[in-house]
């Protein structure tokens, strides 16, 4: 089972890690226009977290570069807990084995010695399957392009078009009529 929940991380690259790059991001770049919006998420039934960026293909490098900074800060403060849970379990792995050398040193009683066999076990069981938080892979460009497609563009841009075309139809005809009716008034006041 994981060290702390998965909701726990996300909550903490939310509230913490993402903001903390993207400001130091900010504030090492203060030329830079463009404001960066990182999503964390955990697909249902899962315990992984996702973490997405988007931004054009000329800044692929920079986007990557800001989601290997958030997933160090992550994997780094998911460390000092592991450090900690292994520490705990080697310290009561060793207390096991020098109370099971003690037992059967005086052979006394087996059911004892029996428990502290079992939880030598344990112990080593749970060393041996602790895992620490890790990135499964590396930041990547998605395989199919984002955003509005060429076909949305190029409709928008015609309909646009047509539009302006008819608003200057209609602005050369209202001119045309101001300078007639101008004209009109300088010949009937001469």
């Amino acid at each position: 089972r994981p060290l702390e929940s998965p909701q726990t991380l996300l909550a903490k690259l939310e509230h913490s890690f993402i903001p903390q790059v993207l400001t130091e991001f900010r504030i090492s770049n203060p030329d830079s226009v463009k404001k960066y919006n990182v999503n964390a998420s955990i697909p249902k039934s899962s315990s992984i977290i996702i973490l997405e960026i988007k931004g054009t293909e000329d800044q692929a490098e920079l986007l990557t570069g800001l989601l290997q900074t958030i997933t160090q800060k992550a994997v780094l403060d998911n460390s000092r807990i592991f450090d900690s849970v292994r520490l705990n379990l080697v310290s009561r792995l060793k207390q096991a084995e020098t109370q099971l050398k003690i037992l059967k040193k005086s052979n006394n009683n087996e059911s004892e010695i029996a428990t502290q066999q079992n939880l030598i076990e344990v112990y080593s069981s749970q060393l041996a399957n602790l895992l620490n938080t890790r990135e499964l892979s590396p930041p990547m460009k998605s395989l199919e392009p984002v955003g509005t497609s060429r076909k949305l563009i190029v409709i928008i841009a015609a309909f646009a078009g047509l539009f302006i075309a008819v608003f200057a139809a209609f602005i050369a005809e209202f001119i045309a009529k101001v300078r007639k009716e101008r004209e009109k008034s300088l010949v009937v006041s001469r």
